[in-house]
Formats: C-alpha cells, structure tokens, sequence
C-alpha cells in the first residue's frame, strides 16, 4: 500500500475534483491509495513523453512508426492489465512454472542435445559439455528463464 504523503499532490487533487471520486470524498484514503496504484499512467509523465516522442518522430519510416506504436500500445495495455488485474500474475507464474518444470513445477533443468548425426560420441559429449557449461554456469539461464518467460507471455511478447 501506498504511503499517503508520496503521492503526487496534483493527482491527489485531480482525483478530489473528479465527479465519480466517492472514494476521496468519504474521507477512505486508504481506498484512494489503493486505485492510485491501479490508475493508468498520465500521458505527461516522463516515459509516455519519452514513448510518444520516439512514435512521433518523423525521420521514422511510417511503417516502422506504426509497427512501434501497435507494441507500444500493446505494451502499455498489457501492463494495465496486469495492474488491473492482480490474479492474472498466479496464472502467469502456474504458466511459467509449467513451461519450465512440467512435472512438479519447482526444479528447473536444462537438457542440451545435439540433432545432428554429423559428430561422433565422444566430440557431441564434449561439446555438450561445453554448451552446458556456459548457459548453466557462466550465462546464469536457469535464473534468468522465469523472467525471460513472463516477459514473453505476459509484458512484451519477446525478451530484450
């Protein structure tokens, strides 16, 4: 929950002014703290200036300017979404733990194999080995795939 005093003092007010604001006018900040988190991001904060001002740009090509503006929507929408609705995160984190664990949803293991015919034993168990080694112990993926995989279900679509 919010703290009271944190928020900003314009929004507090504009929500005051607002005809369906029942809840500031009862006096339940408590409930006010609580839609504030759920409320959609204003379009002059600094990220929605920032998005705006990257579809808007004219040296774009208009293609690519309006590829952009159906992620960025997409983005935004899927966000408020998820802020909107706070239970749609358990079926996210059911659907993760299932892609990455389909028998008890807990442990995570990474399988390498080599599809090709083309090595003999002894070079694809090395170089499995060597596979292995680097996404499990240097690149760090079992940590990273839970992000990984809620950024591609449920935020963007893909992971940067």
């Amino acid at each position: 929950m919010s703290n009271r005093n944190s928020i900003n003092p314009k929004l507090r007010e504009a929500f005051k002014v607002d005809k369906a604001a029942n809840l500031y006018r009862s006096q339940n900040h408590g409930a006010f703290d609580n839609v504030h988190a759920k409320m959609v991001r204003g379009e002059e904060t600094p990220a929605a200036i920032d998005d705006r001002e990257l579809a808007l740009n004219s040296t774009q090509d208009p293609m690519l300017k309006a590829a952009l503006s159906r992620s960025l929507e997409r983005i935004r929408d899927n966000n408020n979404i998820l802020q909107l609705l706070p239970d749609i995160n358990l079926a996210i984190e059911i659907i993760v733990g299932g892609v990455l664990s389909p028998k008890d949803l807990m442990t995570t293991t990474l399988t390498f194999k080599c599809g090709d015919e083309a090595f003999n034993d002894k070079l694809a168990v090395s170089l499995l080995s060597i596979v292995d080694n680097y996404f499990v112990s240097s690149y760090k993926l079992i940590d990273e795939l839970p992000k990984m995989l809620r950024d591609i279900i449920a935020k963007t679509g893909s992971y940067p």
